[in-house]
């Protein structure tokens, strides 16, 4: 009898230990599923590197063109007389500004 109640005593145990592990490697696998989220998406950006540049190059020619576009309209409508510089507009151009002098 005395056997009996030390084997359920030792399966008991390795129940124990069995479940504490298995609580120790679900978190272990919460740990590693974020790192590789992570990873992941860094990695992403890493893999499509040529081709986020190419698409920021073209973004950025768009958006010198629309300046050199506005510069155009402005000097014409001051010229003729037809509107003036708003604060918004120049606003605008002061910030682009300073992109182009970080960008180069």
């Amino acid at each position: 009898m005395r056997f009996y109640f030390f084997l359920q005593d030792l399966i008991n145990i390795l129940r124990i230990k069995v479940y504490k592990t298995m609580e120790a490697l679900g978190v272990i696998w919460e740990v590693a599923k974020s790192l590789f989220r992570c990873v992941n998406a860094q990695a992403v950006y890493v893999y499509k590197l040529q081709e986020n540049l190419e698409s920021l190059n073209k973004l950025w020619d768009d958006l010198q063109n629309k300046e050199k576009d506005v510069l155009t309209k402005i000097d014409k409508d001051e010229s003729t007389g037809v509107m003036k510089r708003t604060n918004e507009g120049i606003g605008w151009l002061q910030e682009f500004q300073k992109l182009q002098e970080v960008s180069f």
